[in-house]
This record gives C-alpha cells, structure tokens and sequence, in this order.
C-alpha cells in the first residue's frame, strides 16, 4: 500500500483547499465572477497537504495575487504575495490599486510550491489551467451620502443640525435620505442614546455599549438616486416607525446641561463602503438633541464699551476710528444657543450693510463684510468674540 488512493500519500502534492472572499463591511462574496467591493477585500482560506487536513512547509510556496493584462488576457501581473500562512490558514487583504475603478478580472494562486506537484482547488472554486482561483471585482469606491436626517414635525418633516431641540414623544419619528452610486443600501441602522433610559452608568456621557439599534428600511428612491429611509420598530407600536425618546425619571442639577439624546447612522452599501454618519459620543454623533419644546431666542440689551469698560450712554455717542470696542448682547434661549444661526449687530442701519457684524454661537466665531470693522481675535490680540454667562463665566455647553 505504497499508493492508496486517499490519505498519507507520501507524493507531498498541495494546494489550496478553501477561500472565501469577503468585502470591507465583511459581507461574503459567493459569487467569485462578481464579488462587489471598493479597492478592500480580504481573502480567508486554507492550503492543506492533498487529502490531509495537514499543512505543507511554508517555507515551500508563495501565495501570489495577480491581476489579468488587460491587453493580454493570457498574461497575468502579480500584484501582491505572501509567504506560505503557518498552519496553513490565511487571512490576508493583498494590496489593490487605491485608484482601481470599474471591472477587474484578480487570480490568487498556489506559486513556486517545491515539495511536491500543485493540486487543483475545489472545483466549486472554479480553478483555471494554472490551479488558480479566477475572481471577477466590480469595483465601487464612492461612500454613500446622507443628505439629511429631519425628524416629523407634525405637520412636515424639518431638518436637523447637530445640537439642536425636539419635543420629547413616545412615538418620535425620523427620516433619513441617502444617495449612492450606482445603488443605496439595502437597509441602515438608527443607533440612538436617550439619557433617561440608556445611560447606565449615570457619567451623562454615551458610551458605545449603551447605544440601542433599530434598522431603518427604504421606502423610495426618487430621479436622483435619492432614497428615503424610515424607522422599522415593532417595539413601537402602533406604526412601528419610531423609537420613544422620552426623558422621563431624571433629575438634573441646577445649572447643567438638559437631558440629551444622541443619534447616529450606520450601513454600508452593496460593495462595503460606509456611509458617513456619525459615530458613538456627543463629538463624533450624527445629532445631539436636548428634548424640550421649541423657544424663540431673546435679546433683552444691547450694550456699547469702550476699550477700558466704560459704557458709551448718550443715545448719539460717536465712536472713533482707530478704537477698540466691545459690542455686549444679553438674551436668553431656553433651548440651548447652538441652534441659533446667527446673532446679526447693524452698527449703521442707515446705510444698508454697511456696518453688519455677525456672530454664530454654534462656533463661537464672528465675521462682518464690512470695510469699517476688524474683529479682534483671541490668538492674535488676546481677546476675541466669546459666549459666557450673565455673570461672565465661561459658558461651556451652550
């Protein structure tokens, strides 16, 4: 029995016996003469001794990934090799082109093996006359983006910037719209923090453990490639399309920052590409909300100082070129600052723009088109625009 048919044969014949191909977003790819991914794959496989579940010397043989010659079909390029895995076993994303675009025909062969002869993968592998594995990639590397999440309103849906407001609700909606080429996703997630109920260990800060996820499904897609996604929930009935985000059983401190929730979306498209939208934490979130019903921004004074803190009181006061001047607005927004666009200050409403300075509290910046203003900035001349307290402390969450 010096040559039986199957185990121990002493002729050390190898070759690869299992691969699976999978995208970045790890989505397997069981059709190897279309696997759809960006420049991303990583192939998982196993090269075994002929019909022993035994490993050839790595020292042996190389595995090669090889592109075909466009024009020369015959010919292949190699573009990436490892040496023989240890055990047998690899995992390995060969290094493709970051600018490959379009259809390419790749290969990943057993190479160079000298312990004995090359052996044929499976044949559900659909070996070549080489004994490589032939794979077709249609190459997508455009990330899907999300054009808005707007929350219903009642009566209309409104788009939502980061840190903003919405009225608490058991039943609160969202709806997101995403565009992609050449498909959107299949399906997203909705991962959502509501302080009240998720914060589990009471820091106020989200932490990723504590996000909950809920698919949102596509319901259409309009001449644009715009498709609209919303909430699939059954744990909130009784339509099923909402999450409830209520802040109930909570008690804060005088002084700090409202109850919050956090949101962000997750999903790749059919080739593993994410879409950008957001990530765990108030920082890296889609959409930070406090739940209260809307406010309108007050401003209840409107004062004028000169450089050495003296109020200018005459309602005709001149101010002279050359002079440094600090513009002091007092208001209230029960809702937070950061959802105001702008606060807009007309030094000359006489002359149409002529002497307009803006300041956004999102950012705490200013900027004017004015010819006639320079507004001073912290790093240059140690004082800037800034957004504090009554009592001129810091106001650090807005």
């Amino acid at each position: 029995m010096l040559n039986p048919a199957v185990g121990n044969a002493i002729e050390n014949d190898a070759g690869i016996t299992a691969l699976t191909v999978y995208n970045q977003a790890g989505q397997e790819q069981n059709d190897l003469s279309h696997m759809d991914s960006n420049q991303v794959i990583r192939l998982e496989g196993t090269v075994h001794l002929e019909d022993l579940q035994v490993a050839p010397d790595p020292a042996s043989y190389s595995l090669v990934f090889e592109q075909q010659n466009a024009s020369n079909l015959s010919d292949w390029n190699e573009i990436d090799r490892i040496p023989g895995p240890v055990g047998g076993n690899f995992s390995w994303q060969p290094g493709i082109d970051e600018l490959a675009a379009g259809n390419d025909t790749y290969r990943l062969r057993f190479a160079e093996y000298t312990g004995g002869d090359t052996v044929c993968p499976p044949s559900h592998l659909n070996p070549d006359s080489d004994c490589a594995i032939v794979m077709t990639l249609f190459i997508d590397s455009y990330s899907p983006y999300l054009v808005n999440i707007s929350v219903d309103d009642i009566q209309s849906w409104r788009d939502l910037q980061d840190d903003t407001w919405i009225p608490p609700k058991a039943n609160q909606k969202f709806r997101v719209i995403v565009r992609d080429i050449p498909t959107t996703p299949d399906s997203l997630t909705l991962n959502y923090w509501v302080e009240a109920q998720h914060d589990a260990n009471n820091n106020r800060i989200p932490e990723p453990s504590e996000y909950r996820a809920i698919p949102m499904m596509p319901d259409s897609t309009d001449v644009n490639g715009n498709t609209t996604y919303f909430i699939a929930n059954i744990d909130c009935p009784p339509t099923s399309d909402c999450i409830d985000d209520r802040q109930q059983g909570i008690t804060i401190p005088s002084g700090d920052p409202a109850p919050r929730t956090s949101l962000f979306i997750t999903g790749t498209d059919q080739s593993g590409n994410p879409v950008g939208g957001g990530a765990p934490g108030f920082i890296n979130d889609l959409i930070t909300y406090i739940g209260k019903e809307s406010r309108a921004p007050g401003i209840y004074t409107f004062h004028i100082n000169d450089a050495f803190g003296n109020p200018l009181t005459e309602f005709n006061k001149s101010m002279y070129a050359g002079n440094i001047y600090h513009l002091l607005v007092d208001g209230k927004d029960e809702n937070g600052w950061r959802d105001v666009q702008y606060i807009k200050i007309d030094l000359n409403p006489i002359i149409a723009g002529d002497m307009v300075i803006f300041y956004g509290p999102r950012n705490g910046t200013a900027w004017t088109d004015s010819t006639w203003v320079d507004i001073l900035q912290l790093e240059a001349d140690g004082v800037g625009p800034r957004l504090t307290r009554l009592n001129g402390n810091a106001l650090i969450d807005p």
